[in-house]
């Protein structure tokens, strides 16, 4: 970047843009820090939650093993078509530390919609496992996701504090003691040059006085 024209404009104007560009800094280092802990937050919520969704599964299906041990399969496959399809999913969104998170509202009664008269306990105990492994699923789905935008925010953050600590605060400083430095040299030139001229002064007026003293010898 060309230095600014050294003026006292200028040197104003960077003043001000640098103090500008070193609170983004700041603001953005701490929004930087708020992302992270939030981040950390998240991670470890989607990380106990994939833990717990892998011992529901389990627990998932080894409730169907025992459900089609116990059952005929067109019993189970009559169970199966009467369960509807899921269509109580909303999605809905809320912030986390500036960023805006997309989520999943669930709200799923635990009925059965097949005839007990047909079915054994065995399968109702499996149905149940069912009901909260869906749940399960989406609210990893939600956690991986919250973590997931908050990771692509930390970067986005980190890239524009980067891009004010390391390219735009050093050109602005360099550009500024640039100026100070050239202003810092007018002023010694002017002041030199006053100097020169007011003993230049003092010579002249003392210059005929000493040829009238001259004349009077």
């Amino acid at each position: 970047m060309q230095n600014e024209m050294p003026t006292k404009s200028n040197l104003i104007k960077i003043q001000q843009t640098l103090a500008l560009a070193q609170q983004g800094y700041f603001l953005l280092d701490q929004k930087r820090k708020e992302l992270v802990a939030a981040n950390n937050i998240a991670q470890e919520k989607a990380k106990y939650l994939r833990a717990k969704l892998l011992a529901a599964q389990a627990e998932a299906n080894q409730a169907f093993i025992r459900a089609v041990i116990s059952m005929n399969p067109a019993q189970i496959e009559l169970v199966a078509n009467a369960i509807p399809l899921e269509n109580k999913l909303q999605l809905s969104s809320k912030k986390i530390a500036g960023v805006e998170i997309i989520t999943i509202d669930y709200k799923s009664e635990r009925s059965l919609h097949y005839n007990l008269n047909n079915t054994t306990i065995v399968l109702d105990e499996a149905c149940n496992q069912l009901y909260t492994l869906k749940k399960l699923i989406i609210e990893v789905a939600v956690a991986e996701n919250t973590a997931k935008c908050l990771e692509e925010a930390i970067k986005k953050t980190q890239k524009r504090a980067n891009a004010l600590e390391h390219i735009l605060i050093p050109r602005y400083k360099a550009n500024l003691r640039f100026i100070q430095d050239v202003l810092e040299e007018r002023e010694r030139d002017g002041y030199v040059r006053l100097k020169t001229i007011k003993n230049k002064g003092n010579q002249d007026e003392q210059l005929p006085k000493t040829l009238n003293t001259s004349h009077e010898v």
